[in-house]
């Protein structure tokens, strides 16, 4: 296949075209070229921005489109615009955020999305560069879906990943806990052991994504894992493996940190519900997936190949910037 990619430089994007090229596929990507300059020789490249800049794709054609950079609705209203007749399927990498609330566990993809932004009335477009954050990252995905829906009817691939781990990985969600288990001691872990968490490596992540534009797939697919119920403490014990003097946990109920007046950071907060909007977001149903041909690789794959990219990168900065918080955390567990 000719496969057009918008973006293909960093995380997602970078293992979707590792694994495209790998099976043979011929590429383009269309970046800004800010990152990623020495990925991929031989590679065409289409150096541009999508906000100004579509006009450099005109007079050619792909059999698809991998967007991996799209977060507002006028971005993908440019792009199907400038691409619906240069492309047989258009491929946006959307989020699981899009839906309006995770009150339930088992949600599929056919649960209502939420298009509500603060302060905006129903109908009223969000201006350009309204800022993204939690509260409008997934209304404007959701919104940003549905542009690709009525620009493309029959030749739509919305892909909804849960949250993404693995080499890369510029976020700090699960690479802390990598990173605070090899530095052994106690190490306070909010959140019940048995609760069940969900995740997807990036690497399993682009090739689910290669195979469904092969198989000509149309629809919407939820995309997170792994395909077997997984705990929190199953994650605790996988980052802590293999490690000869690996930090023992020590469990506190969120809650309670929380009602001591403790602001979780984002690597402690994404693996706990707190919130009854998003009770259930790490419950999602993923059998459209599984049926589709998602296959996971096991965590501890996950981990160790995370573990060598941190090697080489250097530095374990976030377990500083969270000691404070985790010290108060151990005392609470402490019974202070």
């Amino acid at each position: 296949m000719r496969i057009l990619v918008i973006g293909g430089t960093q995380f997602v994007g970078r293992h979707l075209v590792e694994v495209a090229l790998a099976r043979g596929h011929e590429l383009t990507l269309f970046h800004r070229g800010q990152s990623g300059a020495s990925l991929f020789p031989g590679v065409e490249r289409i150096r541009g921005d999508r906000e100004t800049n579509l006009d450099r794709l005109a007079g050619r054609r792909w059999d698809a489109v991998v967007d991996c950079c799209g977060y507002r609705p006028h971005q993908l209203a440019a792009s199907t615009s400038a691409l619906k007749e240069a492309v047989g399927a258009y491929l946006f990498i959307s989020t699981i955020s899009v839906y309006r609330d995770f009150r339930q566990p088992g949600i599929t993809e056919a649960y209502p999305a939420g298009t509500a932004l603060p302060g905006l009335s129903e109908g009223e477009e969000p201006r350009p560069d309204l800022p993204i954050d939690g509260a409008t990252y997934g209304p404007l995905k959701a919104r940003a879906e549905q542009v690709v829906r009525e620009a493309m009817p029959d030749r739509h691939l919305i892909v909804r990943p849960g949250i993404i781990i693995g080499p890369q990985d510029k976020y700090t969600r699960f690479n802390y806990w990598i990173a605070r288990a090899r530095a052994g001691g106690r190490m306070a872990v909010p959140g019940r052991p048995d609760e069940q968490v969900q995740f997807i490596d990036a690497r399993d992540l682009g090739a689910f994504m290669v195979r469904l534009l092969e198989a000509g797939t149309i629809g919407t697919v939820q995309a997170t894992g792994p395909a077997s119920r997984l705990t929190h403490a199953d994650m605790i014990e996988a980052v802590r493996h293999g490690l000869p003097e690996a930090a023992e946990p020590v469990w506190i109920a969120a809650e309670a940190a929380v009602s001591a007046g403790v602001e979780l950071p984002v690597p402690m907060r994404s693996w706990v519900s707190l919130d009854d909007d998003f009770a259930h977001i790490q419950k999602m149903d993923i059998a459209k997936a599984l049926s589709l041909g998602l296959t996971t690789r096991p965590l501890e794959e996950t981990v160790r190949d995370i573990r060598g990219w941190l090697d080489a990168r250097g530095g374990d900065e976030d377990i500083a910037a969270l000691a404070p918080v985790e010290r108060r955390l151990l005392e609470l567990a402490d019974g202070g």
